[in-house]
């Protein structure tokens, strides 16, 4: 049994200053409230300006995993 809830945060990029702003706040304020988080990220690098996924299925495997309560998605819009 888990001793806190659990919210799993989808950001398709971590390396923009302003997700790594809403990550911080977010990661604070569940701190504050008792949860854990985990942030996903299926882009590894930027080869060329293009970007590479990586871990995609997986991802989409741990959104339905009972072991999460919840997800945020932050949405790139770029």
């Amino acid at each position: 049994m888990k001793n806190k809830p659990l919210i799993g945060v989808i950001t398709p990029i971590i390396s923009k200053a302003h997700t790594g702003n809403i990550i911080l706040g977010l990661t604070s304020q569940a701190s504050e409230c008792g949860c854990s988080v985990i942030i996903l990220s299926p882009l590894s690098s930027f080869t060329n300006g293009s970007r590479q996924s990586v871990g995609e299925d997986i991802i989409f495997d741990l959104i339905t995993s009972k072991d999460f309560d919840g997800f945020i998605y932050i949405k790139d819009n770029s």
